[in-house]
């Protein structure tokens, strides 16, 4: 979403791993005062039918936020 302020992650590695990147980048949002304007969204940097090994995936997630 350009020009909307985002909390970023980049998952390397396994899908099965997006829960725990969800639940820790919820916590640092509250941590620093920011809320959800928006629901999160996933940007497969790689394309899992390409990719041979779960390692290899790369996933951004972004919470769209701003301050409380």
């Amino acid at each position: 979403m350009p020009g909307v302020l985002c909390a970023k992650s980049v998952l390397r590695g396994s899908y099965s791993e997006l829960t725990s990147v969800y639940a820790k980048l919820r916590e640092w949002v509250e941590n620093e005062g920011y809320k959800l304007t928006n629901p999160p969204y996933e940007v497969y940097v790689t394309d899992p039918h390409q990719v041979t090994i779960p390692k290899d995936l790369v996933t951004e997630v972004y919470f769209p936020v701003k301050k409380k």
